[in-house]
């Protein structure tokens, strides 16, 4: 939204796009603060700058707030003010709660699938709010505008970024949460193999296995994000890798672990092959992953 460039000096205005521009006006110093944050957390893994940005965006609410507070309803209508307050005590709530809650789960986030779940759905529980937040604020200001006759200038955007943003990171995190169950089993089955633990080996080989086949079901369901398919197969494709290691090459790797000293040269020659190959695989497989997740990421997430 556009909304009028009048600079207000005092608290009583003589026309209601002064007012309007007023509330606006905070309002937008807000989202703005606000953008910054979601696009940090998007483009930095650096959580001293995160959590800048979530104190930054906290101050920026408190500062609106004083300066609503100061307002007066207009011609006895305070129906836009005392939504805007709310909406911004709403934001406050989210950003010294919520967004608070989920920094502290992302410390320990990659430690296991579970923690890596909480640590997305606290995620993506504070952004749902900030987007409800921001369509109750922009219905009270269309409200307004429509009672006043006020004239209201879209920018032509198609989506509210807001919005856009918090889409494409519940998308991309469902997907990378798939994944990384997976990736956890495959990397116990490797620990267990450096560690020479046949046993252990065959267990996390299952686990891996389990895991390639359920996450090959939950991608089937998963749809493309506005015709953009990428990251989606380029998750089925370490899937379907793994899923093939798990049943044939991993096999191998536990016999030949078993009997580690009665190998012949022809299985010592087999089982770097195996390795050789999985290690390239991998690393194409992962960094194609990872640059379609960032790339989809950074299309809708404005660099801030």
């Amino acid at each position: 939204m556009g909304f009028f460039s009048h600079q207000v000096k005092a608290q009583e205005f003589s026309n209601a796009g002064e007012y309007w521009d007023a509330i606006m006006s905070a309002q937008s110093k807000v989202m703005s603060k606000s953008v910054g944050y979601v696009s940090k957390s998007v483009h930095s893994d650096n959580d001293r700058i995160i959590e800048r940005k979530r104190r930054a965006v906290v101050s920026q609410i408190d500062e609106s707030l004083a300066r609503l507070k100061e307002l007066k309803a207009f011609n006895g209508n305070d129906r836009f003010r005392k939504e805007a307050l709310a909406v911004l005590q709403q934001m406050k709530n989210i950003y010294t709660i919520e967004f608070k809650e989920a920094s502290s789960l992302q410390k320990n986030s990659q430690s296991s699938y579970l923690a890596m779940e909480r640590y997305y759905k606290a995620q993506d529980h504070a952004e749902a709010k900030l987007d409800r937040a921001d369509k109750r604020f922009k219905a009270a200001s269309k409200y307004f505008a429509k009672q006043n006759n006020i004239k209201i200038v879209n920018e032509g955007r198609k989506d509210d970024a807001i919005e856009k943003m918090g889409q494409v990171n519940r998308y991309t995190r469902s997907i990378y949460l798939i994944d990384f169950k997976l990736s956890k089993a495959n990397a116990g089955f490797m620990d267990a193999f450096e560690a020479k633990k046949a046993g252990v080996m065959e267990r996390h080989r299952k686990k891996t296995l389990a895991a390639a086949r359920e996450a090959l079901n939950k991608l089937k369901a998963v749809k493309d994000f506005y015709g953009n398919s990428d990251y989606k197969k380029a998750a089925e494709k370490i899937a379907r890798y793994r899923k093939k290691f798990a049943s044939k090459e991993y096999t191998e790797l536990v016999t030949f672990t078993k009997n580690s000293k009665k190998l012949t040269r022809k299985d010592v020659k087999r089982a770097n092959q195996i390795i050789q190959e999985l290690n390239q695989k991998n690393n194409q497989y992962v960094q194609t992953f990872n640059m379609a997740g960032r790339a989809l990421r950074q299309q809708y997430t404005p660099k801030q």
